[in-house]
């Protein structure tokens, strides 16, 4: 391996199943093949090729119902590309996929994406990282069942991200959507007629002091159209929680609060009969506090979690939620 290498011939047999029991019964099937070559044989070798190259095809086969409305039994056969580039301690990957579609205008979709990685040390525990992706992708499957002649998505993306092991990850982000779609009230698939921008900027961090673990999660956004894509201005989640062993060896336990929050905003309402989320512009949700007291404890190799959610719904006065998971709404 210390001499430019020809490389290898790889195979890969994928398969993908997915079904929803619901009003429309969506099922999906998915058989591929990804038969590729790469020259990077030796990812665990102290040298390798300063340039790494993958390029290969991906024969599919789709099948896709929607209440009966078949719009698969579909088969082609997609190419696939991939180049590392080391840049000293650095590098640079770019990548490349085009995907044949079920748009009615018969755009592949596709995706271009080049990253920029630099270690400031050779643990890489101190790392910045610059991307920009550009995707062409076609609208969910359920929304082409109710309007055949959507267009592609089109989303261009460039972010910039720093971690330092794993006290702290911050990420500031901008995306740009054209024909972006969604369910109106009446349960209508429409697309979006102007393109707009999504800004983000996360921080994660993660603080200890002996058993003691604070979480943190802040997200700032803004949405230059909250009618194609309502979301809140501020998000946040934080844990604080105590990880001591009791019996060492045997048993270890977790004890602590996730309290959340999110500014008001035009949350996405939810349909129980057809099981999807749409868009409204008549009731604000948010503005709220959201608790959750959990304990997790393991007992040898059994492990048991237990959580109370939104806790402080038992002294407010009004208590209008549903359960859905990881989704607190009115």
């Amino acid at each position: 391996p210390s001499a430019l290498n020809a490389g290898t011939f790889g195979l890969e047999a994928l398969y993908d199943r997915r079904k929803r029991v619901a009003i429309d019964s969506t099922m999906w099937r998915e058989y591929s093949l990804r038969l590729y070559w790469t020259n990077d044989v030796y990812p665990d070798h102290r040298w390798c090729n300063p340039v790494k190259v993958t390029v290969g095809l991906q024969p599919r086969y789709i099948f896709a119902d929607i209440e009966g409305d078949s719009l698969g039994f579909r088969s082609w056969v997609d190419p696939f590309a991939r180049a590392e580039v080391a840049l000293g301690r650095g590098s640079i990957v770019t990548e490349a996929e085009s995907r044949n579609s079920f748009n009615a205008h018969g755009t592949p979709d596709s995706r271009f994406a080049a990253t920029l990685t630099y270690p400031f040390d050779s643990l890489r525990n101190s790392v910045a990282e610059i991307k920009a992706v550009h995707t062409t992708r076609t609208p969910d499957l359920r929304l082409l069942h109710y309007n055949k002649n959507l267009d592609a998505v089109v989303t261009s993306f460039i972010g910039t991200r720093y971690h330092y092991k794993d006290v702290v990850d911050i990420s500031l982000q901008a995306t740009h959507y054209n024909h972006n779609t969604w369910f109106d009230t009446t349960l209508k698939a429409v697309e979006g007629a102007t393109p707009f921008w999504l800004y983000q900027g996360r921080i994660t961090t993660h603080l200890q002091w002996g058993w003691l673990h604070l979480d943190m999660q802040q997200l700032l956004q803004h949405s230059t159209d909250t009618t194609q894509m309502p979301v809140p201005l501020l998000a946040t989640k934080n844990s604080l929680y105590a990880d001591v062993v009791l019996i060492k060896g045997v048993l270890r336990a977790q004890i602590g609060v996730d309290l959340r929050y999110h500014t008001l905003f035009f949350s996405p309402n939810y349909d129980p009969y057809t099981g999807l989320f749409y868009h409204q512009r008549t009731a604000k949700v948010g503005g709220y506090l959201w608790g959750d007291v959990f304990l997790n404890f393991q007992l040898k190799r059994a492990v048991f979690y237990v959580k109370a959610g939104h806790l402080n719904a038992l002294w407010e006065e009004e208590r209008k939620y549903f359960s859905l998971p990881h989704y607190p709404g009115q």
